[in-house]
């Protein structure tokens, strides 16, 4: 075949080409993107960690007060 009306061939090219370039680009930029990802991951659970942990120490820290009989911790 000669590739004029043949349905495989888009006159020169082959039609399949931007196959190709798409997958490469996909594959050159999922590392980026899950990287990302696993930091993104890392950083949420560190910040709510850090969130959970001074929400406990208040809460022991007005607790101590209280039983001490000290007024309580003012918001700053």
């Amino acid at each position: 075949m000669s590739g004029v009306g043949s349905p495989f061939r888009c006159g020169r090219y082959d039609c399949h080409t931007m196959d190709g370039v798409w997958a490469g680009i996909v594959w050159s930029l999922a590392p980026t993107v899950l990287v990302g990802l696993i930091f993104w991951v890392i950083l949420r659970a560190v910040v709510r960690a850090d969130r959970s942990e001074r929400r406990a120490y208040a809460r022991l820290e007005a607790e101590e007060r209280a039983r001490r009989g000290m007024p309580p911790k003012t918001a700053r």
